[in-house]
C-alpha cells in the first residue's frame, strides 16, 4: 500500500480533466463551461419524429455573459455549428437539421436558458 498517496494525488490531478470534459446533459456534444451549474428542475429532453427538442438552464455567478457568449461561439465552431445570430441577449447555432438557441435571461446571477431542436423543411 506505499503506493496509495500516489493514486490519490494522481486522481486529484485529474479532475479539473475531467471537469472540462463535461457536456450539457441531454445536449449530445454542447459543453458545459467551467464554473456554470445545471438548474436540474429547468431541463428536460423531448423526442419527436423529426429529432428532439432539449432544454438546459444553467447559472453562474462566477462568469460574465460576454465570456460565456466567446467560449460558447469558439467552442461550438469547433465542434462544426454555424453561428447564425449574436445579439446582447441571444445567439443562435445551426448544424444539420438542428437549431441552438443560446439566451441570456438574467444577468445577476447569470441564468442562461439552451434550446435544441429540429429544424423544420
Amino acid at each position: 500500500m506505499k503506493f496509495a498517496p500516489f493514486y490519490f494525488l494522481f486522481a486529484f490531478c485529474m479532475l479539473p480533466i475531467v471537469a472540462a470534459g463535461e457536456w450539457l446533459p441531454g445536449f449530445e456534444d454542447v459543453p458545459m463551461m467551467d464554473k456554470t451549474y445545471v438548474v436540474e428542475e429547468e431541463s428536460f429532453v423531448y423526442s419527436l419524429a423529426e429529432g428532439k427538442i432539449v432544454q438546459a438552464t444553467v447559472i453562474s455567478d462566477h462568469v460574465s455573459r460576454r465570456q460565456l457568449q466567446r467560449f460558447y461561439s469558439d467552442a461550438l465552431r469547433e465542434l462544426g455549428w454555424r453561428r447564425t445570430r449574436d445579439t446582447r441577449a441571444l445567439q443562435t447555432f445551426t448544424r444539420g437539421s438542428e437549431e441552438l438557441n443560446i439566451e441570456i435571461i438574467e444577468s445577476d446571477p447569470l441564468t442562461v436558458g439552451f434550446t435544441l431542436t429540429p429544424i423544420g423543411d
